[in-house]
């Protein structure tokens, strides 16, 4: 009988601990949910520097020279205006790059005019810093993103194969500051002793008082 007393004694003490360590996690999860929304920056859109935003204009060669784009091997069906066409005649690779200033994503119109199905060398490829970022085959178009960052280098490279760029625009951020911490301090056991807190002889445990490890 001393014994189911005791142990039913027990059993009660251990429910609202129970019940306390599911709030207390409960409460921990919505904390870091709510820090990691609020201190997570938040990227505004903002004006491109000219840098990149003059990349877009393929009005002339001096336009497109002038604008930050260099071009090499490419000599041959070379078309200006609304869209860049052009590619290597009698060389199989031609290509054209150029450095990007800022932060943001890149929006590329691309397309592979050449009609030649009968190889694989014959493709249009978008670069990022010399990593492959997409392939076009025969007659393909594609209208790619990608985010960069100030310095990174963009190469448009052809293998037997046309270039025609329809579209070198971007959308340009500025991260919001980050934000600093307040201070956090350590409250006492004194302190948090309440309805909440169990005492030693239920089985609570006195909390920030550093009995405990961690």
């Amino acid at each position: 009988a001393q014994y189911d007393a005791a142990a039913a004694k027990a059993t009660a003490a251990e429910q609202p601990i129970a019940a306390k360590k599911a709030t207390a996690a409960a409460a921990c999860a919505s904390i870091v949910a709510s820090a990691q929304a609020t201190l997570e920056p938040t990227p505004m859109v903002k004006p491109c520097p000219q840098a990149v935003s003059s990349l877009s204009d393929f009005s002339s060669h001096k336009a497109m020279t002038s604008g930050g784009w260099t071009f090499n091997g490419i000599n041959d069906g070379i078309q200006y205006g609304a869209n860049f066409k052009g590619w290597a005649g009698g060389h199989p690779w031609g290509s054209m790059e150029a450095t990007l200033k800022g932060v943001g994503v890149l929006h590329v119109t691309l397309e592979n005019e050449h009609s030649n199905t009968k190889t694989q060398k014959n493709f249009v490829r978008l670069l990022k810093n010399g990593a492959e970022i997409e392939k076009l085959g025969s007659k393909e178009e594609k209208t790619i993103n990608v985010p960069f960052v100030q310095g990174d280098k963009i190469k448009i490279d052809e293998n037997r194969a046309t270039i025609i760029l329809k579209q070198f625009t971007a959308t340009c951020y500025s991260p919001a500051p980050p934000r600093s911490c307040s201070a956090v301090k350590r409250s006492t056991s004194a302190a948090l002793k309440g309805p909440n807190v169990a005492v030693a002889s239920e089985g609570g445990v006195p909390f920030g008082s550093g009995s405990l490890a961690g």
